[in-house]
């Protein structure tokens, strides 16, 4: 009986290990697999030009060009007209307060949530308008792509929340 108990205990505390270690392994090989998911030339120069069409739209007010390179993620069932109308009333009450220039990005973070699905966050200086005056703010836009298909964005440019200048 004593001999049963020490073989079940033997057991378990064997299972466990293995079971701590494939876990501390899993976790210890995170990082190293984030490290190396960098965005290649080819697919930032596709992205850079994604934003460089985003921004235009934008600036111009191009609303129905901005939904189609929304991820249905941020649509959120909307449809176009719908997406239309509320930014243009949006925008007219913005004008007073603030309007988008420009977003210039400075660097990427780049996770992958299987070989075919590239989310990137790209950190960057947004240009605003605000009362007259040109400001600059650290800022971020959100990007993602299924395999060589189209980049589309999760966000709109959001302004870093503590306002911080770049």
């Amino acid at each position: 009986m004593v001999r049963g108990c020490v073989n079940r205990f033997v057991v378990v505390c064997a299972a466990s290990l293995f079971i701590v270690l494939g876990f501390t392994n899993a976790i210890a090989q995170k990082p190293l697999d984030f490290l190396s998911n960098r965005l290649s030339d080819p697919a930032r120069k596709q992205l850079e030009c994604a934003m460089s069409t985003y921004e235009d739209f934008h600036r111009t007010g191009n609303w129905s060009g901005v939904y189609k390179m929304l991820s249905t993620a941020l649509i959120d069932g909307q449809s176009e007209d719908e997406f239309v109308t509320e930014m243009v009333g949006e925008s007219k009450n913005q004008k007073s307060t603030r309007s988008f220039v420009e977003f210039e990005p400075s660097s990427y973070i780049v996770w992958r949530t299987n070989a075919l699905h590239e989310k990137v966050t790209v950190l960057g200086c947004i240009s605003v308008t605000e009362k007259g005056l040109v400001r600059k703010y650290a800022g971020t836009l959100l990007a993602e792509r299924f395999g060589t298909e189209a980049w589309l964005f999760n966000s709109f440019f959001i302004i870093n929340p503590d306002y911080h200048p770049c």
